[in-house]
């Protein structure tokens, strides 16, 4: 995460920070996050046990969630606008810490469950980048055969960068292209010729996400990939 007034927390420090969460009726951690993440639900299913639950709703919000738990500017976002930390010395409550430990759960329960099977038609994702990766996961788990390709010639999936570049451990990588792996995601490298029966999807981001927002780009795939499944 960025710019949080926290660091690092422990399984026990992170379950007492879930139990100060009010629970707000109009969630302004919800209304400030780029994917409008139902924050409130996701802590109380996190503080009542219910890990896998909760990694499963913030999963479906968010494909990229484990992701954006480490990259997102949170200052900014959920934690910069949290009503207790509003109140004078009183600390926010850090969700980032939550998200990763129920999203980190849920991802490797998913590798441990059956991929959905292949079925309608056929999509190649133009983009290996964040919101590339997003899209083919949400396609993926509408049964669609899909390919994931970088156009720059480059092969693998563009999220190692950041491992790179240090902003998300490596393992967090590895478990999304696990993931996109065990969905049955080609990935490969090169501009496709037409296919019939196949259609494309352009997710190469060249309109970039604000720093530290890589949810906005969760976003513009979700838009992408609900207009496609309705002309499709």
């Amino acid at each position: 995460m960025a710019n949080s007034v926290f660091g690092h927390l422990d399984e026990e420090e992170i379950l007492q920070q879930a139990e100060r969460c009010l629970g707000c009726g109009k969630p302004t951690c919800k209304d400030n996050c780029p994917a409008a993440t139902p924050i409130p639900q996701a802590i109380e299913l996190y503080r009542t046990g219910k890990t896998l639950e909760a990694g499963r709703l913030l999963f479906q919000n968010n494909p990229l969630c484990l992701l954006c738990s480490y990259m997102c500017d949170v200052h900014t976002q959920c934690e910069g606008h949290c009503i207790r930390g509003r109140r004078k010395r009183i600390m926010p409550i850090p969700f980032w810490a939550m998200e990763r430990q129920a999203a980190g759960a849920y991802l490797k329960a998913l590798l441990g469950q059956e991929a959905v099977p292949s079925q309608g038609q056929s999509v190649i994702v133009l983009g290996t980048g964040a919101e590339g990766v997003a899209a083919a996961l949400l396609l993926a788990q509408q049964g669609r055969c899909v390919q994931l390709r970088n156009p720059d010639g480059t092969p693998g999936v563009l999220l190692a960068r950041q491992a790179a570049e240090g902003n998300v451990p490596q393992d967090v990588v590895f478990l999304y292209e696990r993931l996109l792996a065990h969905w049955g995601v080609q990935v490969s490298a090169g501009t496709p010729s037409d296919e019939a029966g196949t259609a494309t999807l352009d997710c190469r981001e060249t309109g970039q996400a604000s720093p530290g927002r890589p949810a906005e780009l969760v976003t513009r795939a979700k838009q992408k990939v609900a207009q496609l499944l309705t002309e499709s």
